[in-house]
């Protein structure tokens, strides 16, 4: 009985995040390895002079043209002589590009990031970040590979891409650019050589960009809302844990 209302509890909540969601960006299993996408109050939050990554990932191979996203970015910080090591400056950048199905329909941003780390105790081991991304975006997409409904052949039971399309003329841009803005906080907290914790959020697209390859000025981009935290326990010295 307890495993019955179990699985019809998670099958509402997929429902309701199902109801909810009107489209996704693109995103990544392994996140906590993208974390200027995921917040950009994360910038410059290393022991790092500089930290540099890529990331790849394929999705939907096996039954149509792979959904493919490409990253790559990277980050510093910087301490001014005013700030006396109780503040910080992060500096970073990211760019990626996205190709989705058989229209080629590819995104292709590149953001630049800055944020402002502040300690609140004099080993800094208590601190908060504020930050900020500002980029720009295309948006492609090749319409002559696209099928249309009107090029349905009720004869043969299948789609006929030799047959004109009407809708095709629907179409009014196949690139669009526009621009984005992002915002983030976060507070780390290493309470002692063992324990630490850190929580924080993130908004992006805060200006609702338009994107519509139709040249409609109601399809605007909702804003994404971010709210993440973790815990970090030492076991040992080669062992722990972070949910």
């Amino acid at each position: 009985m307890k495993k019955s209302i179990t699985k019809i509890l998670w099958v509402a909540l997929f429902a309701l995040g199902w109801l909810l969601s009107g489209a996704q960006d693109i995103h990544y299993s392994q996140m906590y390895n993208t974390p200027l996408y995921v917040n950009p109050a994360f910038t410059g939050n290393h022991e790092c002079d500089f930290r540099v990554a890529a990331n790849y990932r394929q999705q939907a191979a096996s039954f149509t043209v792979p959904f493919e996203t490409y990253t790559a970015w990277g980050d510093t910080r910087l301490y001014p002589e005013f700030l006396r090591r109780r503040g910080w400056f992060g500096l970073g950048t990211h760019l990626y590009y996205d190709n989705a199905g058989n229209g080629d329909l590819q995104k292709v941003q590149g953001m630049l990031f800055g944020a402002y780390s502040q300690g609140f105790n004099s080993d800094n081991s208590l601190y908060g970040s504020l930050g900020v991304g500002l980029g720009v975006t295309n948006r492609s997409i090749d319409k002559n590979n696209l099928i249309y409904g009107d090029q349905w052949r009720d004869d043969i039971l299948a789609f006929d891409p030799s047959l004109t399309s009407q809708d095709i003329t629907n179409i009014k841009y196949t690139s669009i650019f526009y621009a984005d803005f992002n915002l983030g906080l976060s507070l780390h907290h290493l309470i002692n050589n063992k324990w630490m914790y850190e929580v924080g959020g993130s908004i992006s697209h805060i200006n609702k960009p338009k994107e519509s390859f139709f040249g409609q000025n109601d399809r605007r981009i909702g804003r994404k809302i971010i709210a993440h935290g973790t815990v970090q326990h030492i076991l040992s010295e080669s062992l722990l844990i972070k949910p």
